[in-house]
């Protein structure tokens, strides 16, 4: 069986990679992260829900979402219509959010997809197809679809008490158009895309009692390529033993989210008018107001993604800061699962933002009912992504490296 030197990107460890059949996967040895796993897909596979997903995507923006009917008033709207619906109710943030979450960002991933997966890819030539390789793998991460499709459910689950409900052709497409979308970001293989542009060459002269960076190496975080070059020989990324700078940019973010942790929960994020009669809401007055009401699902999972996730990652971030001052590796593998376990749920406390959005876009019956965005949800978006972008910046090596060596000079790798 052929064997493929590659390097673990948590823990800085060399691997004898096998080849892996669809379905294997592949994980370190020493701090146990997923190296790597094939998927089961033909070109064909992915082709077909990269397109199914841009014609309900088109679907979707092109008739009516949702209506919302009370005391015989009648508002209705469709995912482009709540644009300036937002924008006219102190949203225009939340406006420009909805756009690049719902339209932007899945078209232009999908549009690289099909590029990609498509006789088009043959006509690039290989400074066009690093480029759009490169640009597909800085995007995937922002993808919310499904974080966006499960906020509209839980702010529906709230209204349909209030009033009637009624859904449009839109909200049935969007719901397929994420389920078509995800299983099209599942099947991608950005490994396999690289391999297109330019294979993939093994290190020489490899110790694996040591770590890569203590001989020099450095592992491109973009394409996998492990070289001793200034940048990347196959995406020409600018390359680092460590991401530079990484403790004092994880601090600097990590303090922003401190400071704005206050005003997003303090402060009201919308505003319900109902009769005149303004009733100013937080993120903590909503989930015990959904509690009260007997929705205790709902507001669990209000309270556990906007206020009880965002304090656990501060707190976990903090952990992970602590260890990598420490040379003593005996539970270095269990913080590399922790900061597995916060870069995956990190943008899932963006529920709270997208169910103001929808309430605000949907609840506009005049002076019977509306529901208008505060400053408050702003104050929680920036938040959101201060706590993302601390967990980027932050460099799972750290963990096993011996701070008086910096880089990784160390050879201990007892986990």
């Amino acid at each position: 069986m052929s064997e493929q030197c590659v390097v673990c990107q948590h823990c800085d460890h060399f691997i004898a990679m096998p080849t892996l059949n669809c379905g294997e996967r592949a994980y370190c040895p020493v701090c146990h992260a997923p190296v790597k796993a094939p998927e089961l897909c033909s070109t064909q596979h992915i082709l077909a829900f990269a397109i199914a997903a841009i014609i309900l995507l088109f679907t979707s923006v092109s008739f009516e979402f949702v209506s919302f009917a009370k005391g015989g008033l009648f508002h209705s709207f469709s995912l482009l219509s709540a644009l300036p619906t937002l924008a006219e109710n102190k949203g225009t943030a939340l406006a420009l959010l909805l756009a690049l979450v719902i339209v932007i960002l899945p078209l232009t991933l999908l549009s690289i997809i099909i590029i990609a997966y498509s006789p088009l890819w043959l006509r690039l030539n290989l400074i066009q197809a690093r480029r759009l390789t490169k640009f597909l793998s800085s995007l995937e991460p922002w993808s919310m679809t499904e974080i966006f499709l499960l906020a509209i459910l839980i702010s529906l689950i709230k209204l349909i008490s209030l009033a009637e409900v009624r859904f449009g052709l839109s909200f049935w497409s969007y719901c397929a158009f994420v389920c078509c979308f995800v299983q099209a970001m599942n099947l991608l293989d950005k490994q396999i895309l690289w391999e297109r542009v330019r294979p993939y060459r093994p290190p020489n002269d490899v110790n694996f009692a040591l770590s890569a960076s203590s001989q020099g190496f450095k592992v491109c975080s973009t394409c996998g390529q492990i070289a001793k070059t200034s940048r990347c020989p196959r995406c020409h990324t600018k390359l680092h033993l460590r991401k530079p700078a990484s403790i004092e940019k994880v601090l600097a973010w990590l303090m922003t989210s401190a400071i704005l942790f206050f005003p997003a929960n303090l402060l009201p994020i919308m505003t319900t008018t109902q009769l005149h009669q303004s009733t100013p809401a937080t993120i903590f007055s909503g989930v015990v107001q959904l509690w009260q009401s007997g929705s205790y699902p709902i507001a669990t999972v209000i309270f556990v993604a906007s206020i009880l996730i965002p304090l656990l990652k501060m707190a976990a971030i903090t952990a992970l800061l602590l260890q990598s001052k420490r040379f003593h590796h005996g539970g270095s593998a269990k913080y590399t699962e922790l900061y597995r376990l916060i870069e995956f749920i990190g943008k899932w406390s963006m529920i709270d933002v997208f169910v103001v959005l929808f309430l605000v876009a949907l609840v506009q019956l005049g002076i019977l009912m509306s529901v208008n965005a505060e400053i408050g949800v702003l104050f929680f978006a920036l938040m959101v992504f201060s706590q993302i972008m601390t967990v980027h910046y932050f460099d799972p090596r750290l963990i096993w490296d011996d701070p008086k060596e910096p880089y990784g000079k160390s050879d201990h790798y007892d986990s």
